[in-house]
């Protein structure tokens, strides 16, 4: 689930569509669309929080399902996989023509590709910086 924080396109509503590794947002006022970006449209992305979370209820369903079939180690199996961990993210996408969306997001998918999307930007500040800083290797 989506909630919209803030965003460039006043009273606009955000839909994201994730998956494959891609992403698609919509900004939408009533019928017209505001904004309609891919990924390649994304100038940066920025994760602002994040909170990682276990499902306490369905850990405790899971335990009580898993103890009543199969005894004490289904106890503790069903415990672990009923108690899935999650995670909800705020984030702040910047677009290539210099609007930006501010959100809540919990939805996994979504959540996923847009935590690949800041580990490429990650990888690719990290070679550019590997390559403006002089090498030691070698020299004596």
């Amino acid at each position: 689930m989506t909630r919209l924080i803030d965003t460039s396109h006043k009273g606009a509503s955000l839909f994201i569509n994730a998956g494959f590794g891609q992403i698609e947002f919509k900004l939408l006022k009533g019928f017209k669309t505001l904004g309609k970006y891919k990924t390649a449209d994304i100038k940066s992305v920025s994760e602002i929080d994040e909170e990682k979370f276990r499902s306490g209820g369905k850990a405790v369903v899971g335990a009580l399902v898993g103890g009543v079939l199969t005894g004490g180690v289904g106890l503790l199996a069903g415990a672990a996989f009923g108690g899935r961990r999650r995670k909800t993210g705020s984030y702040m996408v910047i677009f290539r023509d210099g609007h930006h969306v501010v959100f809540e997001e919990k939805k996994g998918s979504t959540v996923k590709v847009l935590d690949k999307i800041i580990e490429k930007e990650n990888v690719k500040a990290a070679v550019s910086q590997a390559k403006s800083t002089p090498s030691s290797l070698g020299e004596t």
